[in-house]
């Protein structure tokens, strides 16, 4: 079992968590500042996943987030990847083009199929 060294919150931070949970909160970091509300009171992880309902292995990346950041790591943002390449003007049309046109023409060809173009 994997084991994530981190402070347990101090009283401040305690404060701070519960003030954050007055706020309205995206349900990621109402889970991660309720993860470390339950670290503070001294339960380990596995057993916060289960009261939470989260994989263990995400109570570990809220550990070490609040690690890197303190109280900070609940309004962290999570980064979705690249960039987009296309603007929601570009992306709708090919989109809505997709949609009508046969099936055969975005899958491999079977030779004799069903679909035709």
């Amino acid at each position: 079992m994997s084991t994530v060294v981190v402070h347990k919150p101090h009283a401040w931070e305690i404060r701070q968590l519960h003030a954050a949970l007055e706020q309205q909160l995206s349900a990621r970091q109402q889970r991660r500042a309720e993860a470390l509300l339950l670290y503070a009171t001294g339960m380990e992880a596995a057993r916060i996943a289960d009261t939470l309902e989260s994989h263990v292995n995400t109570i570990y990346s809220d550990l070490r987030a609040f690690a890197r950041a303190g109280v900070g790591c609940i309004q962290e943002h999570l980064h979705g990847g690249a960039p987009r390449r296309l603007s929601d003007a570009q992306r709708e049309p090919r989109f809505s083009n997709s949609l009508r046109a046969p099936p055969a023409r975005w899958a491999y060809p079977t030779g004799g199929g069903r679909y035709r173009s």
